[in-house]
């Protein structure tokens, strides 16, 4: 029984968050989330919501050592490449705006 309700209630937050980024679509939808720029997805498994949070040359901060007002933004090697399958576009206004599906998909 108590299972089952956690099911529900798992199902339910996930629900939730889908309406909440579908809610995202379009140029400045990170805004919603407290972001500022566009939410795009990947050009190969279509991933997303993905977030850039400085400049459009991705290529240029695009290891570890990369630094955004004296704040570390890279925990992985690639950081710009998508999480999911490793793909990459050095240019972000190459990568599809986001189509308000999460995740990976077809």
């Amino acid at each position: 029984e108590e299972e089952e309700r956690l099911r529900r209630r798992h199902a339910a937050d996930e629900e939730a968050t889908r309406e909440a980024f579908a809610g995202a679509v379009g140029e400045g939808g990170g805004e919603i989330f407290g972001g500022r720029g566009d939410l795009r997805m990947c050009g190969r498994c279509k991933a997303g919501p993905i977030e850039n949070f400085a400049c459009a040359d991705l290529a240029a901060h695009n290891d570890t050592g990369t630094t955004y007002k004296g704040n570390a933004v890279a925990a992985r090697e690639r950081p710009n490449h998508c999480p999911n399958c490793n793909w990459f576009d050095p240019d972000w206004r190459k990568w599809p705006m986001w189509d308000g599906v999460y995740g990976p998909h077809r």
